[in-house]
């Protein structure tokens, strides 16, 4: 019997071009259809982030410090946060027909930063429609 948390295990494939005579597989990326609550806390972390300014020796109160708190959103950091959890195996290539490497992170988030950038929004777009399709249920 599988347990819970088996339910949550699923892999979908994103077909990023079909087959062709040059390359009779076409091209795909498998990505998780659930992420964990760590990495969904990892791309919150890297979505926002809180920025604190303390300044000492206001007009009014030259001993009193005042404090200032803001946030700022990075919507790029957090897109290659979620990638970088969801997808698990691709057969993407580089000029050369070399795999692009997955593991470790470091080469996992080069291999990101050489897509195209429709490609890497294509699999980002997978991710994400999955997610939702998963809220309307």
């Amino acid at each position: 019997m599988a347990g819970f948390l088996s339910k949550y295990k699923g892999i979908t494939r994103v077909e990023i071009e079909p087959p062709s005579p040059d390359h009779t597989e076409g091209y795909w990326a498998e990505v998780k259809t659930h992420l964990t609550r760590g990495e969904t806390k990892a791309a919150n972390d890297a979505l926002y982030r809180l920025v604190m300014k303390l300044e000492v020796g206001g007009e009014s109160n030259e001993d009193a410090p005042t404090a200032e708190a803001s946030g700022e959103m990075h919507m790029e950091e957090y897109s290659t946060a979620v990638a970088m959890a969801a997808v698990v195996a691709w057969n993407l290539t580089d000029e050369d027909d070399v795999a692009l490497p997955l593991e470790p992170d470091e080469d996992k988030l080069a291999s990101f930063n050489r897509l195209p950038s429709e490609v890497f929004s294509q699999i980002l777009a997978v991710v994400q429609g999955v997610a939702k399709d998963k809220t309307k249920k």
